[in-house]
């Protein structure tokens, strides 16, 4: 047996590291209990392998592995200096160094084995190991697949405790649509739950949407860029994860769509008859390169690990608590500091709570469309319902008629009436049967301004409306309006609904 070459030197310090690999737990095909979410025969090592990237390589650790058959892992190595989000250029070189040994050493011994030298152990090992997972073709161009991967572990804790805040809001928006909750977990994937994540592709926010994608699913102009609100942006992954769905038949190829693209899945799916296993082993489009490959595998993984978080993070993980904040949507265009003033809130609170308002809505005036998701600092609507508001309430400035009634005059609107008797537009236009959002009044006419005495006080409820909020309108404690309509907090109202006013 001949003596190992010197560029092979690492091969036989590393073949434990390899061997030890191999008795990694792994999935299996159908391990998954549902068939929502299968794992194709092509992805398990690929699932096997993103597991360990995200469960047990840190972002000090660099693994050499194959492009194509990532469970392939020639070694482990540890970044020099202090792991930053990206690599400084001493350690950019140094990985590529790492990389063109390993090229050169596998090219070699390759070289060797199919000129039929003696091999010594370690390296016969190799060439089976290489062999076993790739197949006899794979073995002459192996040192041309050659990939560097940074380990993820640290990452992808930080990422688990954020999601703790958005979480259960993003499952109850996936649950009422009627798509699979774990779907919820793709922002691992994309941007590890920040939602100020941009992308050198121009993708933004949670869910990592480029501008496009996002007009088709959600709101994006001069005042607001909805991808930057995480929960505005879910209900855009909805959109998109249904469509895609709709299309493409099936989750797997759906799921990978959301980074190749629909259109590019459709051509894959037309080329291989739909079957996601077929796809992921042969479909060879032009930009369906590794990440694309990969993106589904690295879903599957990160659901086992988030389903399993003991498994791997035995240290313990700390969720963010869930979002507790007020909020409310806009059923008309408004104004930001419109908004501050009628709830009593800061705009830095606001600015703060709303990162997806542009700096034109807050400095120049711009309005937010009607549909906009508002974030209130929390506690507002309870202490605008205790009557503790702290911006200025409007109050009568006219006397109240004894019939509760006023005739229209010419320069009336309902703002002004509504700021002179006390009583919202909202409220102007349900005593007075106008259509909601409409303000045409006329002089002559005679209005409603407050209920008689024996008349209830009854609201519809139109879309965007909250409990909190119609309490706030009215000037009743939550709780009251709650009570006089047998209602629980847990209930849920919708437009067209009446409540009955305390």
């Amino acid at each position: 047996m001949s003596r190992p070459i010197r560029s092979l030197a690492a091969l036989a310090l590393a073949t434990a590291v390899v061997s030890g690999a191999a008795t990694q737990a792994r999935p299996t095909p159908g391990e998954r209990s549902d068939s929502i979410f299968p794992i194709p025969a092509s992805l398990v090592g690929n699932v096997a392998f993103w597991e360990r990237v995200f469960g047990e390589w840190t972002s000090h650790q660099v693994i050499l592995h194959d492009l194509r058959y990532p469970e392939l892992i020639y070694e482990v190595v540890a970044l020099p200096g202090a792991a930053e989000e990206r690599y400084t250029d001493i350690q950019k070189a140094f990985v590529d160094a790492q990389r063109e040994r390993w090229q050169r050493s596998i090219e070699h011994l390759v070289a060797r084995a199919k000129a039929g030298d003696s091999l010594a152990e370690a390296e016969a090992a190799w060439v089976l190991r290489i062999t076993e997972i790739c197949g006899a073709t794979c073995l002459s161009d192996a040192h041309q697949r050659i990939r560097a991967q940074r380990g993820m572990r640290d990452r992808f804790i930080a990422g688990v405790e954020r999601s703790g805040r958005w979480l259960p809001r993003m499952r109850e928006i996936f649950r009422n649509a009627g798509l699979p909750e774990d779907l919820t977990l793709l922002p691992h994937v994309e941007s590890s739950f920040t939602p100020t994540a941009r992308s050198s592709a121009a993708a933004v926010g949670l869910w990592q949407f480029t501008r496009p994608a996002g007009l088709r699913f959600m709101t994006i102009n001069a005042s607001i860029d909805e991808r930057l609100d995480p929960i505005a942006a879910t209900r855009g992954a909805v959109g998109y994860l249904a469509d895609a769905f709709s299309k493409l038949g099936n989750w797997p190829l759906a799921i990978t769509s959301y980074n190749h693209g629909v259109q590019g899945m459709m051509r894959a799916a037309a080329e291989h008859a739909g079957d996601p296993d077929r796809v992921f082993r042969h479909y060879d489009g032009k930009y369906f390169g590794f990440a694309s490959r990969n993106f589904y595998a690295e879903f599957l993984a990160v659901c086992n690990i988030v389903h399993n978080l003991e498994r791997y993070f035995p240290e313990g993980v700390g969720l963010a608590p869930p979002i507790a904040e007020d909020h409310f949507v806009l059923d008309r265009q408004e104004s930001p500091n419109v908004i501050a003033r009628n709830y009593g809130v800061s705009i830095d609170s606001l600015a703060a709570l709303n990162p997806a308002w542009s700096s034109r809505a807050f400095h120049a005036g711009r309005r937010l469309p009607a549909g906009t998701q508002v974030w209130l600092p929390k506690g507002t609507f309870e202490r605008i319902a205790r009557g503790t508001t702290v911006g200025p309430a409007p109050k009568p400035e006219r006397a109240l008629p004894a019939d509760g009634s006023w005739v229209v005059r010419a320069g009336d609107t309902l703002a002004s009436i509504g700021l002179a008797f006390g009583v919202a537009p909202s409220v102007l236009r349900t005593w007075n049967d106008l259509p909601a959002g409409s303000s045409l009044i006329h002089p002559g006419q005679r209005l409603k301004v407050q209920p008689t005495e024996n008349e209830p006080r009854r609201h519809v409820v139109r879309r965007g409306d909250s409990l909190a909020l119609i309490a706030r309108t009215y000037r009743v404690r939550l709780a009251d309006l709650m009570s006089e309509n047998e209602l629980d907090p847990d209930d849920v109202i919708h437009p067209g609904q009446r409540l009955r006013i305390p």
